[in-house]
């Protein structure tokens, strides 16, 4: 009987623990490249911004930005971020660029 609490206890937490994440993915038919956002955690959100799943945009990461919106341009991606979870509304909007020779470049915009 104790072991199959403690198989139904550990199932539980595993479940939850996977389930706290989520995953989407960002397609845009004038780049060559992808945005996957992962966020994370329960009671502040932590986005996790990445090129094709491989590379990942620590420029937003390190200052805990909250991505609300990622907008196709010709250009490249517009992201749209705050600090909504803090209770901070102010939006941000960085321009993102990327080339396989070159890397990634974050532009703070407005």
């Amino acid at each position: 009987m104790k072991i199959l609490r403690l198989i139904l206890l550990f199932t539980l937490l595993f479940v939850s623990f996977y389930s706290s994440a989520s995953t989407s993915k960002f397609d845009c038919k004038y780049l060559n490249y992808h945005l996957v956002l992962e966020a994370k955690g329960f009671k502040h959100i932590v986005h996790e911004l990445s090129i094709n799943g491989e590379i990942l945009i620590t420029e937003l990461l390190d200052d805990n930005w909250f991505m609300e919106e990622i907008n196709c341009k010709k250009s490249g991606y517009e992201i749209v971020a705050s600090h909504i979870q803090y209770n901070d509304p102010v939006k941000q909007v960085f321009k993102l660029t990327y080339s396989s020779k070159r890397g990634y470049k974050v532009i703070k915009g407005r």
